[in-house]
């Protein structure tokens, strides 16, 4: 089969990284899935394990991946949560959301960077958190993906002349097996949470993989620095319009 493009997408074993692969492979996408562990099988894509806890190994087996497939698409998708409120925020906890969250989607852009300057179709999506505006309980958390919307931002600006959107999907809450450990179902701690969204329930991970889709297409070409939370109107009154 000869692939539209090719996406690599970092964190693609499971929950919103395994929904937009397997969306984007249903639209004729190559997916490169790198993680830990591997996903389940699917038609159009390939799987490379990569564990981003070793940076400096990381960053190696990243450049030549990079050079290998020559993606038009990146998906900065991996991250992890530590619910702790504040008396429980320590640096070593903070750090270790900075590591993921943050440090491993400026190591993944700068690899694929370099390789695809100039391209006419390039497209990076970063996903940050609607938590980015503020949740009791997600210090650090929030303020990883805080710093997610700065690198979008920022590296918008920097790349716009070179044919390379960057763009920002915030999801709020989603049904992935990561909520279920943080948010049991019967649990208090899930009904709090249901009630600050105002649709009452959490997203499907496919409906963010859409969103994802989206800034990944062609047709986005004239988007680029944006931000746009899935979050079933949980930003509303705290986002700017």
């Amino acid at each position: 089969m000869a692939w539209t493009s090719t996406a690599i997408i970092t964190g693609g074993s499971r929950g919103i990284g395994l929904a937009a692969a397997r969306y984007l492979a249903g639209q004729g996408i190559r997916v490169v899935v790198l993680a830990r562990s591997a996903p389940p099988k699917f038609r159009g894509s390939v799987f490379h394990a990569v564990d981003f806890r070793d940076l400096e190994a990381a960053g190696r087996g990243l450049d030549e991946i990079a050079r290998r497939y020559k993606p038009d698409i990146l998906v900065n998708n991996l991250g992890m949560t530590l619910l702790a409120p504040i008396e429980d925020s320590t640096p070593a906890l903070l750090r270790e959301q900075l590591e993921m969250n943050v440090q491993t989607m400026l190591a993944c852009t700068r690899a694929v960077v370099p390789g695809i300057k100039m391209r006419l179709y390039v497209r990076i999506v970063n996903i940050a958190s609607r938590a980015a505006l503020g949740r009791q309980g997600l210090t650090s958390y929030g303020a990883t993906k805080a710093a997610v919307i700065g690198f979008t931002r920022g590296w918008a600006l920097e790349l716009v002349n070179t044919g390379i959107t960057v763009n920002c999907v915030a999801p709020g809450s989603v049904a992935t097996e990561m909520l279920a450990r943080n948010f049991p179902r019967g649990s208090a701690a899930r009904k709090k949470m249901l009630s600050w969204i105002p649709m009452g329930r959490p997203a499907d991970p496919r409906e963010v993989a859409f969103a994802i889709a989206h800034f990944a297409s062609r047709e986005a070409a004239y988007t680029t620095g944006q931000v746009l939370y899935i979050c079933g109107g949980a930003d509303l009154g705290l986002s700017p319009i």
